[in-house]
């Protein structure tokens, strides 16, 4: 901030940068016209080269003329055997030049579309310095007065100020060059341009302000910046002073999208904002805050036809969300969650019906499922009937929106019991618990989730433990949760056995990454560093190590003795013990979180019963010798 602050306090006095200007004022005349020379003698040679053949003899074979008047079809200017004047060329025939065709006039955007065109044609890569950025700044500037003027003079006459708004965007075309050179952005805003830059978003010409967006967005890429940070922040933070944020959503409302120019203007605004955040992530909070953009973004998505720029609105709703929780409880409270359930609902009975479509799919799972880390969202996400949503969704064994459904019932369920509630009550047509039983037929593996990333499996095996805990934590002792646990007495046992093979993968996954950190630490002769420890330790499953765990709590702390059983001889086969689950439930417990909160408080309470029961022998299933034994594996 202070660097921007020092150099826009500059630029006011900066008597040497302004006679600097207005000495380069007549360089850039010159230059000017010799561009315009250029282009005469292209279109000369571009005259000579189209002439058109005809039959020999149909024409003259000299026209004499003093001076040269312009390229004649099929003939050459010179001083011959008949004097001076046309020559019909030898090499081809030649008829007669046509009557030349009335001039169609065109209309400013007919104009405007034309100079887009000559421009690229033209377009010339070259290197720009200090100097050749304040001469095109300099004329940018004055285009910009000019049009301005006469607007303010003929605003009732278009073909009056027609002119200047085709120079002006063909300007603000040559400007893109200076994305090319994101070192010269503070001399840039030292030279005063960003204000002008942004008074194009309120300009009446639609077109003029979509190109101004598009070279802000160009600016602003982040492959441009990406080895130029100190100045991408001196550039964003002037756009920022300058309001740029505001401009941006409010010529964002008036964009038409069935206009394909308008439309790849809100994706260029969009994409605005994602790269604004990119180089100031305070920026997603600043722009809800103060604008209309997430009221815009959701009516955005309330229309069921599918289309690109309802794809990209999904991606900066992630951007906004995705670690804001003012942001989340802001969409919340614009009804955001009736919004977004709106959005994945149709995907219950289809599929996307393109990779884009499947794309704007994920973003409004992830977006639900970051905005379900604020409670009151769960409370909405339940109120709305979200839980029974996401099950027809899983109830679908095709559907290739089941991933996200299931990571969405995750977020939802943890630590809210209504959720567990509505979940574990839930039936279907006959009167079954449809929660349960597709919850646990994916957990055994049973039907397959359908995503293009190799890892699904274990995402949907670390969700499924998730889900699981979530369910005995969130429902009371109860005929509820004594029927969650009888699922795991079907079918002999097999989701013990399923979740006790769960459980010693990822223990041992989590113990090799601790081994692997203390070897290197031991060989570099140093201690180990524990955050790197608990940040190795989490990516080898630590969460679905303790997960499991408290699974398995829940299930000894129960009582049934044939489940117990199964338990202790499961570890046995592996030379196990059971004090392997207190030591992960102790680690889970101590790591709980701290300070005076109640929810933490409690939370630490219910992990310590079950670490307690598992101490507690009991009858004959006293002597299956669920003590401190084995060495750990």
């Amino acid at each position: 901030m202070s660097q921007v602050v020092g150099m826009k306090r500059k630029a006011p006095g900066a008597s040497k940068v302004a006679g600097a200007l207005e000495d380069l004022d007549a360089a850039v005349r010159q230059e000017e016209r010799a561009r315009a020379a250029a282009a005469a003698a292209a279109a000369e040679v571009a005259a000579k080269a189209s002439r058109a053949a005809l039959p020999s003899g149909s024409a003259p074979s000299f026209i004499a003329s003093a001076t040269f008047t312009g390229a004649k079809a099929g003939y050459y200017f010179g001083s011959g055997a008949q004097g001076v004047g046309y020559y019909l060329d030898p090499r081809r025939d030649v008829e007669p030049e046509p009557p030349k065709a009335e001039q169609k006039t065109l209309d400013p955007e007919d104009l405007l579309r034309e100079a887009e065109e000559a421009t690229k044609e033209q377009e010339v890569f070259e290197l720009l310095d200090v100097k050749g950025l304040r001469r095109l700044m300099l004329s940018f500037e004055r285009k910009y007065k000019a049009n301005a003027q006469m607007r303010m003079k003929h605003g009732d006459q278009p073909e009056r100020f027609m002119e200047s708004e085709v120079e002006l965007a063909s300007e603000i075309k040559r400007l893109f060059i200076i994305a090319g050179s994101p070192e010269l952005y503070p001399e840039l805003v030292n030279l005063s341009a960003v204000p002008t830059l942004l008074e194009l978003l309120r300009h009446e010409n639609t077109d003029i302000a979509a190109d101004a967006i598009d070279l802000i967005r160009e600016l602003t890429d982040s492959d441009v910046v990406e080895d130029n940070e100190e100045e991408a922040e001196v550039l964003v933070e002037a756009l920022l002073e300058n309001n740029v944020l505001e401009l941006l959503v409010q010529r964002l409302g008036s964009f038409d999208e069935s206009v394909d120019e308008e439309a790849t203007g809100v994706f260029n605004t969009l994409s605005i904002f994602e790269n604004l955040v990119e180089v100031k992530p305070e920026v997603a909070e600043a722009v809800v805050e103060k604008t209309k953009l997430l009221r815009w973004m959701l009516s955005r998505l309330k229309p069921r036809e599918f289309t690109s720029n309802k794809q990209t609105v999904s991606e900066v709703l992630g951007i906004l969300t995705q670690k804001s929780t003012a942001n989340q409880t802001a969409l919340g409270a614009q009804g955001g969650i009736d919004v977004l359930l709106t959005s994945v609902a149709p995907y219950r009975s289809r599929d996307p019906a393109s990779h884009e479509e499947e794309e704007f799919m994920e973003n409004i799972f992830d977006v639900l499922s970051s905005c379900l880390l604020v409670q009151d969202n769960k409370q909405l996400f339940v109120e709305a009937e979200g839980v029974q949503l996401m099950l027809l969704i899983l109830k679908r064994k095709k559907s290739i929106a089941r991933a996200g459904a299931l990571k969405t019932l995750d977020f939802a369920m943890t630590k809210y019991a209504p959720a567990v509630e509505q979940f574990v009550a839930f039936t279907d047509e006959g009167g079954g618990l449809l929660g349960l039983k597709v919850l646990f037929t994916i957990f055994m593996g049973r039907t397959k989730l359908k995503k293009k990333e190799s890892s699904i499996d274990q995402e949907v095996e670390e969700r499924c433990i998730s889900l699981i805990s979530s369910i005995f934590q969130g429902l009371s002792r109860g005929s509820k949760r004594d029927r969650v646990a009888a699922k795991f007495v079907e079918n002999e046992y097999e989701k013990c056995d399923r979740l006790m093979e769960i459980f010693l993968r990822y223990r041992g996954s989590v113990i090799e990454a601790e081994d692997r950190l203390e070897q290197q630490a031991a060989e570099d002769e140093e201690e180990v560093d524990q955050e790197e420890l608990l940040l190795s330790r989490m990516d080898a499953g630590l969460y679905t190590l303790q997960q499991s765990a408290v699974v398995i709590g829940h299930l000894w702390n129960i009582g049934d003795m044939g489940i117990r059983r199964r338990l202790l001889m499961l570890l046995h086969q592996k030379g196990c013990a059971l004090s392997m689950v207190r030591e992960a439930l102790q680690d889970y417990h101590d790591n709980i979180g701290t300070g005076d909160s109640e929810e933490f408080s409690k939370q630490k309470r219910r992990v310590m019963r079950l670490i307690e029961a598992m101490h507690k022998p009991s009858g004959e299933n006293g002597k299956e010798g669920w003590k401190d034994e084995g060495k750990r594996k």
